[in-house]
């Protein structure tokens, strides 16, 4: 109580009592868990700056801590669907650098370059187009909504992003990579959650598996992304 009168300055009490509040059951469960260490910078980044961060802010580090805590928890399609939300993440932050990084530092600072407000506003102008789940930028209310003729004005750009996110991008080549990149880490998507995944399915692990690589083969990662609807069939 002495650290917020001294040193937190300008952060109200009741945004200090808050974020305290909020804090003491995520600090619990990160103690119980026998992988905390991996959610600690997370906490100590809200713990500091927690009380000054937006809601959108405050979303995006407990998404962070959530991700840390329980994905453990989750089966392979729930974290296969989070691995590539992240993908198309990364293609707006690349779209992001793309139009702004020859600009002054000072004016992409003034824009909000790095903010999750202009993440947000980058996803609901090209994300609608690019197919993108829009269930992130549905409550951050500092980014306008775009209907279809907003983007007429923009719309070479709007095409050249679609072009460039489906037919270099995101594609069939680099969502099977992606997959199988992951399953060979034995990190987030663990071998024995696409077993259990596969045995659910009634196919077996020497029918998916390469005897010499101990890999999971190319075939059987479209088999998984075709059932979870990310893979279209060819009629």
């Amino acid at each position: 109580r002495r650290t917020y009168s001294e040193d937190i300055g300008s952060v109200s009490k009741e945004g200090f009592s808050d974020m305290q509040r909020l804090i003491a059951p995520i600090t619990e469960l990160i103690t119980r868990s026998p992988d905390s260490e991996e959610s600690i910078g997370t906490l100590i980044q809200l713990g500091i700056d927690g009380a000054s961060f937006c809601g959108t802010r405050l979303s995006d580090l407990f998404d962070a801590i959530g991700k840390q805590l329980f994905e453990k928890n989750l089966d392979a399609p729930t974290i296969a669907h989070t691995i590539l939300r992240e993908k198309q993440m990364t293609y707006i932050y690349d779209l992001m650098e793309k139009e702004t990084g020859k600009y002054p530092a000072f004016w992409r600072r003034l824009v909000g370059e790095h903010t999750p407000h202009r993440r947000n506003l980058y996803v609901k102008f090209y994300g609608e187009p690019l197919g993108f789940d829009m269930e992130l930028t549905k409550n951050d209310d500092t980014t306008p909504s775009y209907a279809a003729g907003d983007r007429l004005f923009w719309l070479p750009w709007v095409r050249s992003a679609k072009r460039e996110f489906q037919t270099e991008y995101y594609t069939q080549e680099h969502l099977i990579e992606w997959i199988q990149d992951q399953a060979k880490s034995h990190h987030r998507l663990s071998w024995e959650k696409m077993e259990a995944w596969f045995q659910k399915q009634g196919v077996q692990s020497a029918e998916v598996c390469d005897v010499l690589s101990g890999e999971i083969q190319e075939e059987a990662i479209r088999f998984f992304l075709v059932k979870l609807g990310v893979l279209g069939t060819r009629p």
